[in-house]
């Protein structure tokens, strides 16, 4: 049996990240500098997607808590739920390949661990929302 090619850690600072580029600079920029400190003050949580080989951030998403106010669900679907003001989500805020790594299906399987992750929480959440920008690739 081969060896997975990637893994899937927790982001932190044994993570080299300086060499990142998915081509887009406010994704780079926040792997490579602002993620630690969104981390170190409990904003987020990041998932990083690690080439085995050579140890590289081949991809990440930080996930982070969120809440979906009950008036903007459709009504249909909001009177099914409990009377409450807002239900509990997570959120993907990025996700990001490096270009060295792109159109390997690692988009799809970090949705899918995001997936994994929010099932398996120990807190509820009624919804996975993920903040999808213009730049967003398939």
């Amino acid at each position: 049996m081969t060896p997975a090619r990637f893994r899937f850690d927790t982001l932190g600072d044994g993570h080299d990240r300086a060499a990142f580029r998915c081509s887009d600079n406010a994704l780079d920029r926040y792997c490579q500098t602002q993620v630690t400190e969104n981390i170190r003050r409990r904003i987020t949580k990041c998932v990083a997607v690690v080439e085995t080989a050579a140890g590289q951030v081949a991809a990440y998403y930080p996930l982070s808590a969120a809440s979906i106010p009950l008036v903007d669900l459709p009504p249909d679907e909001a009177k099914r739920l409990p009377r409450c003001p807002t239900l509990a989500a997570v959120r993907i805020g990025r996700l990001a390949v490096d270009q060295r790594f792109q159109r390997r299906g690692l988009g799809e399987l970090m949705l899918m661990n995001a997936v994994h992750r929010t099932i398996q929480d120990a807190a509820a959440a009624f919804a996975l929302l993920v903040d999808a920008t213009d730049s967003a690739r398939s």
